[in-house]
């Protein structure tokens, strides 16, 4: 491994003059510095972690919470796109990222102690979980996905948004009889709430009511099949809103079992935008996420925090996506 010494060495410098230049101090030039510099990336020197953090009083680690999507995991489509795009914009900061997990004896706010880090970023878990409180509730800078708590920053997708913009376009398109297949609702997921209560409130808006009194639940492809053969059977709508994409393309391939094509025969929208959704045939019209720039708004949010700690104020911040114009429903 390069040390300083090692660099020192080669420039016939000592190693307090080597470290004052790499640490960029006013006590050596800009020449000495640029010359430091150079040797060390030829040598490929990395300055050592544990020391760089007593120095700063800062261990440039920021700790990331997602738990509970147990099937799914780190490859779930949107969550892993938002990790990823934190992760780059957290790196070109300085930044590593690590995950926080539970032991027997260390709870996740024990674990940030333990590793001394700087923040936190929440993207998804159990919030009534007793060791998600006691960290929720501490001091640590945080910032949360998709959920609000006061003195932390927020990013959230705009969903509420983006549900109602698919019931106007759907509405323009012609559709009258609407039905929902809802999605996973609860504390973990609010942003499911937030587009059941745009579809309600925007089809109210319009003068519409839903065609089912009460919506069918789906939460994965199986239940999705159940769900949408459940509707069918209870009444006749000439659309079909999913609050999810997977829910949606399972419907779809319940439909065209019974022989029923989407667009041509009945309406279908999902929510997301997640890949498959695009490489479908028919492809799905949906709403797509802003999973890259909601990694990259909580990153460089908490960044900032951290950087400027006295004048910093948390806020929340909602990331508009995008319409996905695609063949399963007539839409403006």
């Amino acid at each position: 491994m390069v040390t300083q010494k090692n660099i020192a060495d080669e420039l016939g410098l000592s190693v307090a003059a080597v470290s004052k230049a790499l640490s960029d101090s006013s006590d050596v030039s800009d020449e000495v510095k640029t010359k430091v510099k150079e040797v060390a990336a030829r040598l490929g020197y990395v300055p050592n972690a544990t020391a760089r953090a007593l120095r700063s009083h800062k261990s440039k680690l920021i700790g990331l919470l997602y738990s509970g999507i147990e099937k799914a995991g780190l490859s779930h489509e949107f969550f892993s796109y938002v990790m990823d795009s934190f992760r780059k914009e957290a790196e070109k900061e300085g930044y590593s990222v690590i995950f926080l997990q539970e032991t027997p004896s260390m709870d996740y706010l024990d674990m940030v102690h333990y590793w001394d880090m700087d923040a936190v970023a929440v993207l998804y878990c159990d919030f009534a979980r007793p060791s998600v409180k006691r960290l929720i509730a501490s001091d640590i800078p945080m910032v949360v996905l998709n959920f609000h708590f006061s003195g932390k920053i927020s990013v959230q997708s705009n969903s509420y948004y983006g549900e109602k913009d698919l019931i106007q376009r759907l509405y323009r398109g012609g559709y009258r009889k609407f039905a929902l297949i809802e999605g996973e609702g609860g504390a973990r997921a609010p942003v499911f709430k937030e587009r059941v209560y745009a579809y309600y409130a925007t089809l109210k808006e319009l003068g519409l009511s839903s065609c089912d009194e009460e919506a069918c639940k789906a939460y994965d492809p199986m239940t999705s099949l159940v769900a949408t053969k459940k509707i069918l059977e209870r009444t006749k709508p000439d659309v079909l809103v999913y609050t999810d994409d997977v829910c949606a393309l399972s419907g779809i391939i319940h439909l065209k079992t019974m022989g029923i094509t989407p667009k041509k025969d009945i309406g279908v929208v999902g929510f997301g935008g997640m890949r498959m959704s695009r490489l479908s045939n028919p492809v799905l019209t949906s709403y797509v996420l802003a999973q890259d720039s909601l990694g990259i708004t909580a990153a460089a949010e908490l960044i900032k925090w951290l950087k400027n700690p006295n004048s910093y104020l948390p806020k929340r911040f909602f990331i508009d996506g995008t319409f996905q114009e695609g063949d399963t429903a007539r839409t403006d």
